[in-house]
């Protein structure tokens, strides 16, 4: 199946709208990411994306992470990103994607969609190891005569 995207620029400096037809898939996921990256790179850069699903007939998990790694573009770029038009289908979907929340609701722009799961790592330092002269190494034999 194929994937159409009509880019809708408003003329007031609204948010720009991602119409969407089709199917959103593997092998379509990629058209989108570029859309939306495209859109969140370009000057003058907007206040928002919205992305309407509202003609999306089938939408498969690498379609989800499109729109996950879209998100991921916009919040960097500093530009919201919302989604409408999900089915139950897709909205249960973007609930399985690791590291989201909830999507946010029709007309509704927000930047801060995809919250981290878990706050980042610490790593512990640990002391440099000791090796010198005096100090035998189990990878070495032990001095000869002695």
């Amino acid at each position: 199946m194929t994937l159409s995207i009509a880019h809708l620029h408003p003329l007031d400096g609204g948010p720009v709208v991602l119409a969407l037809r089709g199917t959103l898939d593997h092998r379509t996921a990629s058209h989108l990411r570029a859309a939306i990256t495209a859109e969140a790179g370009r000057t003058p850069r907007p206040d928002a994306i919205v992305v309407d699903l509202t003609g999306v007939e089938q939408v498969d998990q690498a379609g989800v992470g499109s729109l996950v790694t879209g998100n991921h573009a916009c919040a960097a770029a500093g530009v919201g990103l919302a989604v409408r038009g999900t089915s139950p289908l897709i909205r249960a979907l973007l609930q399985l994607q690791p590291g989201t929340a909830e999507p946010p609701a029709a007309g509704t722009v927000t930047t801060r969609w995809c919250t981290p799961t878990r706050p980042p790592r610490r790593t512990r330092r640990r002391p440099a190891a000791r090796s010198g002269p005096r100090t035998p190494s189990r990878y070495t034999r032990p001095p000869r005569g002695r």
